[in-house]
């Protein structure tokens, strides 16, 4: 499997809010979503900090959802399917954007 695939899931909503539920329920989602699409998955809980659009420092639990694929799995609809569940997980979690990873470049997926 030649291509590595992944969302990160915050765990606060509007930035600042603590929400372990609504990042659980993305996480199991997303779970869902790769294995169907990609034969199986995988989510690792990290810790991540990132810089807001205000300037101040954001320190928050994030998981990581992934899939290792190949080119056949890493077709235009399922990047499509995976595109568009990080910009509704960014709309409804209140996030200025959502890290998407492939094959080791990071996109920032804004609502």
């Amino acid at each position: 499997l030649v291509h590595r695939i992944a969302v990160y899931v915050p765990g606060t909503v509007t930035v600042c809010r603590p929400a372990a539920q609504v990042q659980q329920a993305w996480t199991d989602q997303l779970l869902a979503a790769f294995g169907t699409l990609f034969g199986g998955s995988t989510a690792i809980h990290v810790l991540g900090t990132w810089i807001g659009v205000d300037g101040l420092p954001v320190r928050e639990p994030v998981n990581i959802v992934y899939s290792y694929c190949t080119d056949d799995h890493l077709s235009g609809t399922a990047q499509t399917v995976i595109l568009a569940l990080a910009r509704r997980m960014a709309v409804e979690m209140g996030q200025e954007c959502v890290a998407l990873e492939v094959d080791g470049s990071l996109y920032l997926v804004q609502p």
